[in-house]
């Protein structure tokens, strides 16, 4: 068996993979445009993958941390759109984990251990 391991990986294109590739829809996979881009194999796309995936995270923070004030209105709606998209990645990522969309019955294994099984 071939297993991935979804180190510091919180990025749907990393859980959706194999789902993906198995229904033939590669190109919708960032996993596997970096397979084919830079030559590597699968484990090294998904550390590559989670490595951008975590500096999108800091560049966020980083943005979200020189937002300027306006004023109370203006500032409270600012802050409720940035909730939203904290909110989206983070429901996202529960989503993954509550449904068997990705992981089948293998969800909680996958969660507790954070390894893919790929290929038989």
């Amino acid at each position: 068996m071939e297993y991935i391991e979804a180190v510091s990986i919180e990025a749907r294109d990393l859980y959706s993979f194999k789902k993906e590739y198995a229904a033939g829809h590669k190109v919708n996979s960032l996993v596997y445009i970096l397979t084919e881009h830079n030559g590597v194999e699968i484990q090294d796309a998904c550390s590559e993958a989670g490595f951008r995936y975590g500096e999108l995270m800091d560049e966020f923070l980083a943005n979200k941390a020189l937002l300027p004030s306006w004023d109370a209105e203006i500032d409270g709606t600012v802050a409720a759109a940035v909730k939203c998209m904290e909110d989206w990645v983070v429901g996202s990522l529960h989503w993954s984990f509550e449904t068997p969309r990705y992981f089948g019955d293998s969800k909680d294994e996958v969660k507790r251990t954070r390894l893919v099984q790929i290929s038989e």
